[in-house]
């Protein structure tokens, strides 16, 4: 659960002023699909899951950074499994 404190107002930007985090996206989505069906199915497969918020000093999404893009749903697997508390 998360709670905001405070006021905050936003104004949206024009596309152009965002155009290195769009064509970030553009070039990794595939993988970020790849990674959140990965969670789907995991999540769907235990009632009780509990995670490391670290390991080894790394956080958990830190570690999808470096992978390629073409990453494999089995390499998605087994960066997971250490954050699993069975």
């Amino acid at each position: 659960m998360a709670q905001e404190k405070g006021y905050n107002t936003y104004t949206k930007i024009d596309d152009f002023k965002c155009i290195y985090g769009l064509d970030w996206w553009k070039e990794n989505q595939h993988k970020w699909r790849k990674i959140r069906n990965v969670w789907e199915n995991l999540y769907t497969s235990k009632k009780n899951l509990s995670l490391n918020s670290k390991v080894d000093g790394v956080k958990m999404y830190e570690t999808f950074f470096d992978m390629d893009v073409d990453i494999k749903t089995s390499k998605i697997e087994k960066a997971l499994r250490p954050y699993i508390i069975e």
